[in-house]
């Protein structure tokens, strides 16, 4: 036992005088450290500041807040990760040096499930990915976009009458029906295929799942588990979870085949154009890049959107004033059905406030990765090649430095009619990155969102269910409820009552 225990405090030595030469790497940057690196959890004293899930403990928030120059390092025995937020300092990352910083691929190879892609690439390859991608998201697909995003909402709409007529009120939990809606969009426009979420369909020839339940199981268990488990036992340990990602790869390489036996066919779907604009470039993707693209852009796409919305039906029910103005805008600028142009869009000035205030207050990733090529200087330092950054864009976007009340619901930041619109810093609004690396199809999510949300309003009123005890806390009512933190940052617990105007 003693022997054990010996051994235990050898090791611990060594880790902590290991860490303690590693920040030394740094000299003159103030920080803490721990013992373990990523963590998958809290574990006190030996990762109990920097972890990947759960809910997020404020270590780096708090660490900035203790700084003058916006810039942190917390120190792990084998390495060192600067948080920034200085906003200055993050305009050299994203931009002015930004050759000199590139994005640590391993933090989205367990997300690449069948090969390289637009968010795991750097250099020549990213630009090769980016090249074929970027027709895919032209203005003139907006079109065919709103109309998908229309279709699902008014789906989503026709099951919420039916719950209403049968139980006589109407609460959802908006993580299952939001998410629903915008993976129909996602699967229509990245696809062009119908997942059956609102009119289920047979399990075609050829499949032991429907794409719908391949593709759920594989966003889901597949992440997590390509995560932790190593390869040669997920057949084993997840029998249903390695059939779930083999059939959409099936799946996906089936409508790849489709594409290019109907090349005559007028599509825009993402991956008719990706397949499209991959055809008239010599030395373009392979099959397996085209659809671990499109596997991204599902991903970013309906999650991102999903998790927005969830955020803004929450904020709404808490400032119903600000519901009160979002549907007399809508009113006055949309048809009767809610259905606008691209147009209309651009009129609809409160609404698209409404998205960007819940991306500045919940925005869907709470961090921004980068490693540094070469030595390079920031702020006041010089850190060394290797180095990992990260731009911590929750604390950027709610710090009292960058914006005036910042923990308060107020769209009117946004509107350019308001009095209380103020002119950004670039790097103030990070919720889809900035500069070259910018999230491709920001534009796409903030399009489908204003539809989504458009009809919402119109129809409903929204309110946090007086019968739910979780829904009436103090917290929760001045709009401080809890964070979870997944693949995005989401509501722990929601429920939002949804009433017929």
């Amino acid at each position: 036992m003693y022997v054990l225990l010996g051994i235990i405090a050898g090791l611990l030595g060594v880790l902590v005088i290991v860490t303690w030469y590693t920040s030394k790497r740094l000299v003159g940057m103030p920080g803490v450290s721990q013992l373990l690196p990523l963590s998958p959890f809290r574990i006190p004293l030996l990762a109990d500041k920097m972890y990947i899930f759960g809910v997020p403990n404020g270590a780096s928030r708090d660490l900035l807040k203790s700084t003058k120059d916006g810039i942190a390092r917390i120190t792990t025995f084998n390495s060192n990760t600067v948080f920034v937020s200085n906003l200055e300092v993050v305009k050299d990352i994203m931009l002015k040096k930004s050759d000199n910083f590139y994005k640590p691929t391993e933090f989205y190879d367990y997300i690449s499930l069948f090969g390289d892609n637009l968010l795991n690439t750097n250099d020549s390859e990213w630009r090769k990915h980016r090249v074929v991608a970027d027709p895919a998201f032209a203005e003139q697909n907006y079109t065919y976009l709103i109309q998908k995003s229309a279709e699902a909402t008014d789906m989503l709409i026709e099951r919420l009458q039916a719950q209403h007529e049968s139980k006589g009120r109407t609460i959802i939990d908006p993580f299952d029906e939001i998410q629903d809606a915008t993976l129909d969009v996602i699967g229509k426009v990245a696809f062009g295929y119908d997942f059956g979420i609102f009119k289920p369909k047979p399990i075609p020839k050829g499949f032991q799942m429907s794409f719908l339940d391949a593709i759920k199981t594989t966003l889901t268990w597949g992440i997590g588990v390509n995560l932790t488990t190593p390869n040669f036992l997920k057949k084993y340990l997840f029998p249903k979870t390695t059939l779930a990602v083999a059939e959409t790869k099936q799946y996906m390489n089936q409508l790849i085949q489709d594409r290019r036996n109907d090349m005559d066919a007028v599509k825009y779907d993402l991956l008719s154009m990706l397949v499209d604009s991959n055809l008239s470039r010599e030395g373009g993707l392979s099959d397996a890049e085209i659809m671990s693209d499109v596997f991204i852009f599902l991903i970013a796409g309906h999650e991102t959107s999903s998790v927005t919305l969830q955020w803004l039906l929450y904020h709404l029910c808490v400032h119903p004033e600000c519901q009160d103005k979002l549907y007399e805008e809508i009113k006055k600028v949309c048809a009767v059905d809610g259905t606008f142009t691209m147009s209309q869009y651009e009129d609809l000035h409160y609404l698209r406030a409404c998205i960007q205030e819940t991306l500045r207050l919940n925005p869907p990733v709470v961090g921004i990765p980068k490693k540094c090529r070469a030595a390079t200087k920031i702020g006041p330092y010089v850190v060394p090649a290797g180095t990992d950054f990260v731009v911590d864009v929750d604390h950027i976007q709610t710090s009292e430095q960058n914006w005036k009340n910042p923990t308060t619901f107020n769209p009117d930041r946004f509107d350019s009619r308001s009095s209380d619109y103020v002119k950004k810093h670039p790097c103030s609004l990070l919720p889809f990155s900035l500069g070259q690396r910018k999230c491709i199809g920001f534009r796409f999510s903030e399009i489908e969102m204003a539809v989504m949300m458009s009809k919402f309003v119109l129809y409903y009123k929204f309110s946090l269910p007086k019968d739910d005890p979780l829904m009436q806390t103090k917290q929760v009512l001045k709009g401080d409820i809890t964070k979870w933190q997944q693949v995005t940052c989401k509501p722990y617990y929601l429920r939002v009552e949804f009433t017929k105007r």
